[in-house]
């Protein structure tokens, strides 16, 4: 399949305003940033949106997504934002669109920004765990308080703006032992009145012990579905389950790391740094150190140079190659081993099912068990878990 789309991760900025206690960029074993200016300068900008313009032209790339992500990115200046957006958007190619999205904790929004934001139509995605009891266990400031009621607060801001009150936004939730199904459904599709909420799986390692009790994720990830399915036709986006219910009808799955890329219309996810080094997805900074370190730079380097790089290689033969102990499993072409962080260790690197396998596994059987209900064909759904990846 042709690649139409290509998204790079730009850590404009490498410091942050919070701290929360389980980033993997700040408070992990990945120490890199002490060692990259906290903010991309204007030249390496420049030179970053080359790196990128050329790339797309040498792929013929329809689709360009450019990801300001952190740190936090709303600390960078705002007139070398506005320059770095105009420059890619006066010089794409014909038939190349560009689509721009903030991943932000919220506390810096203001008017200024968000007037700059609206100018570029730079879609906002919020980072927020939670209500405050849940999200101030882990996402806490400097000093060790909680951020909820600063990022409700901005939340509310932002949607009294003319421009994003239409447009809207969405938000990213890491799922935490603390997630209680009906209490987060609640809290974000009926209190908060949310359509697109993003919940991410932890990036945790079979290397490191995790905070969930036995079955807890699956069990949470099941009661969720299950209120979400039932809560139609009310138009609320949840893109891991819109994922895995494409998997099950035979339709593919395009979120980048979780299984085969041979289904997908993109470009391995790029990651750009403040000073210019590149590397593959951020996830993967829960994993070895190794395979971030690429010692390529956008001032130096093509894209398609740094696509062939071992690092590069290495993650997507692993993400087309099932761990063996996947086999002969019966959710193999559903799963497709999971997020490939969960898979790893570093015994074994990616050989490995998810750390979450037995807890995807009942998830599974809850989806697959509704869709009968709701008169799917069994014979359809078995030829789609018999069928190989495309």
């Amino acid at each position: 399949m042709s690649k139409i789309e290509a998204v790079f991760v730009l850590k404009t900025v490498e410091r942050c305003n919070i701290n929360c206690t389980y980033c993997y960029f700040f408070n992990k074993n990945d120490q890199s940033y002490k060692e990259h200016p906290p903010l991309m300068s204007e030249g390496t900008l420049f030179q970053v949106a080359d790196f990128i313009l050329n790339g797309c032209k040498k792929f013929e790339i329809k689709n360009l997504v450019v990801c300001f992500h952190g740190g936090e990115p709303l600390m960078q200046k705002k007139d070398q934002f506005e320059k770095f957006c105009l420059y890619i958007v006066d010089n794409l190619v014909p038939g190349l669109k560009v689509s721009f999205i903030l991943q932000t904790n919220g506390l810096l929004i203001n008017d200024e920004w968000l007037n700059l934001l609206q100018k570029f139509n730079v879609n906002i995605s919020i980072s927020l765990d939670g209500p405050k009891l849940i999200n101030d266990k882990y996402r806490i400031d400097h000093a060790g308080r909680g951020t909820f009621n600063r990022v409700r607060r901005k939340i509310d801001f932002l949607r009294e703006h003319e421009f994003y009150k239409l447009k809207g936004f969405s938000i990213l939730s890491v799922i935490s032992e603390f997630f209680e199904a009906n209490e987060i459904y609640n809290f974000f599709f009926n209190e908060l009145c949310l359509n697109n909420v993003d919940f991410l799986i932890p990036d945790n390692t079979h290397d490191e012990k995790s905070n969930f009790s036995e079955n807890q994720l699956g069990n949470f990830l099941s009661e969720l579905f299950m209120l979400w399915i039932n809560d139609r036709p009310q138009k609320i986006s949840i893109r891991y389950f819109n994922g895995i219910l494409n998997r099950f009808l035979g339709k593919p799955y395009y979120t980048y790391g979780h299984g085969s890329t041979k289904e997908l219309e993109c470009l391995p996810l790029v990651t750009i740094s403040s000073d210019g080094s590149l590397s593959p997805s951020d996830e993967f900074r829960s994993t070895s150190m190794d395979f971030m370190n690429t010692n390529m730079n956008c001032s130096s380097s093509e894209l398609d140079e740094l696509l062939k790089h071992d690092n590069f290689e290495k993650i997507d033969k692993s993400l087309n190659t099932l761990p063996k102990d996947c086999a002969s499993c019966l959710w193999k072409n559903i799963c497709q081993g999971g997020g490939l962080v969960n898979r790893y260790s570093a015994a074994r690197e990616f050989d490995n099912p998810s750390v979450f396998c037995n807890d995807l596994k009942i998830f599974y059987r809850t989806v697959s068990i509704e869709l009968i209900k709701r008169r799917m064909s069994i014979d359809h759904m078995i030829e789609n878990l018999n069928k190989e990846a495309a």
